[in-house]
C-alpha cells in the first residue's frame, strides 16, 4: 500500500526577521501574525512511500533521507537570503518540517532513524 507524506513549512509562515545589530548578523524567528495561514499558502512537497519500507531499518533510513531533502526544499524556497549557507531562521524551518512529517507517519523504526541522526550530527 503506497502512502504519502507531506512536508510543509511550519506554521511560522518562514517570515523570520533578520536584524543586524554592531556588525553581527542576528536572527530573530517571528510567528506569523494573526490567524495561521491557509494550508494551500504553505509549500508543500508530497513523498510517496509504502508501509512495508518501515519495515526495514534500510527502508526507514531511505524515507527519513528523503524527508530531510524535502524539507530543505520548502525551507529553502521561503528563504529570501542569497548566501549559500542556511540561516538560523532557515535551519529552524527544516528541523520543524521534518518532525512535523516524521510525526504524521507514526513509525517507531522512522523516529529512532532521526534519533539516532540528530545525536550524530
Amino acid at each position: 500500500m503506497t502512502k504519502l507524506a507531506t512536508v510543509r513549512t511550519p506554521n511560522l509562515k518562514f517570515k523570520s526577521a533578520l536584524v543586524l545589530l554592531a556588525g553581527a548578523l542576528a536572527v530573530s524567528a517571528a510567528g506569523a501574525a494573526g490567524a495561521s495561514p491557509a494550508q494551500s499558502d504553505v509549500p508543500a512537497v508530497t513523498i510517496h512511500y509504502s508501509t512495508a519500507s518501515l519495515g526495514t531499518d534500510g527502508g526507514a533510513q531511505a524515507l527519513y533521507h528523503r524527508l530531510v531533502r524535502a524539507a530543505e526544499r520548502v525551507c529553502e524556497a521561503q528563504s529570501s537570503s542569497a548566501s549559500p549557507f542556511p540561516s538560523y531562521g532557515e535551519m529552524k524551518c527544516r528541523e520543524q518540517a521534518l518532525s512535523g512529517a516524521i510525526e504524521k507517519i507514526h513509525s517507531s523504526r522512522l523516529v529512532a532513524v532521526s534519533s539516532s541522526a540528530s545525536k550524530s550530527g
